[in-house]
């Protein structure tokens, strides 16, 4: 009974049991092993990215080295955090390698890559021949430096980027540096010249002036907006009659500087700017504290309900 038990077991056993690999198999298995992908190269490109964003050049250097997949992802970041004055500068380095370009999110104008008129022309021109034939599909940002030197320039590339706005641009930035002339010609840029770009989420906008009062209206960028503009960031250091009290209905979060000098900014910021949920008023610079019962007191108190 033992014997015939133990025989029916050694049967069932050899049944199931697997034959024994060959030489070839195993060396099959073995070479598909040490070329499997690495499950970080299986994540989704935008996943990729976003991961890698959070480390420093040297380490997206050394990734660089593992292979070329690493290497085209590393670029693509570094790119992506790379300065963007050092971008504008790079114009025809990008035009070669079609996949920075198509990393840049943001573009500057500043003063410190177009510091004259001269160098500002020459951004405006290159830009010129880029934006119409959409060479920054990714872009998301942009910012201009505006001087009193740089009129033409100036209302050339916001031109371009109304006439030729990038899908994905939400956000624009207006950085206004007018100071005193002796002559007291003012060089401010004809409005009727100027068309903004539409379809902005966010726009900052920020008016310096030292004994020169800017006369025309920036925050006509804000009325381009108003169906879409959800943030808005004002710094105009001094809130002239003549700029546009048009409403903007949809902005949610404002940013305000106030001036010293700004006695109007309480009592027609809610008339620009109706439906403000979240409201960051910076006070006066100048010293004193704002009276108990002052207009600004009050507007801080309507924001923050």
């Amino acid at each position: 009974m033992g014997r015939a038990s133990s025989k029916r077991k050694a049967n069932v056993n050899d049944a199931i049991s697997s034959p024994e690999p060959s030489k070839k198999r195993v060396k099959t298995l073995r070479a598909s092993k040490k070329n499997a992908p690495h499950p970080f190269s299986e994540l989704p490109h935008e996943l990729q990215l976003r991961i890698l964003s959070f480390c420093d050049k040297k380490s997206l250097a050394a990734m660089s080295m593992v292979s070329q997949h690493w290497r085209e992802m590393s670029l693509l970041v570094i790119w992506e955090t790379q300065p963007v004055g050092a971008i504008m500068k790079n114009f025809t380095q990008l035009d070669k390698h079609e996949d920075l370009r198509l990393a840049i999110r943001h573009l500057k104008v500043s003063t410190d890559c177009a510091p004259n008129a001269t160098r500002m022309r020459t951004v405006a021109s290159r830009l010129a021949a880029r934006l119409p034939k959409n060479r920054f599909p990714g872009l998301r940002e942009f910012t201009i430096d505006y001087h009193k030197s740089s009129t033409d320039p100036y209302i050339q590339i916001i031109n371009l980027l109304a006439a030729h706005k990038p899908k994905n641009l939400k956000s624009l930035n207006i950085n206004t540096i007018v100071k005193w002339t002796r002559s007291g010609i003012t060089m401010d840029p004809e409005q009727k010249n100027i068309v903004y770009p539409t379809g902005l989420t966010t726009i900052r906008i920020s008016c310096g002036y030292w004994n020169h009062q800017v006369e025309w209206d920036p925050l006509l960028a804000f009325d381009a907006n108003k169906d879409t503009l959800t943030t808005a960031k004002l710094d105009v250091r001094g809130f002239l009659d003549h700029f546009s009290l048009k409403p903007c209905p949809n902005v949610r979060s404002l940013t305000i500087r106030q001036d010293y000098h700004d006695q109007k900014m309480a009592e027609r910021t809610p008339i620009k700017f109706p439906n403000v949920e979240e409201l960051f008023l910076d006070a006066p610079q100048f010293g004193g504290m704002l009276p108990h019962n002052s207009k600004e007191r009050i507007l801080v108190s309507k924001g923050l309900e």
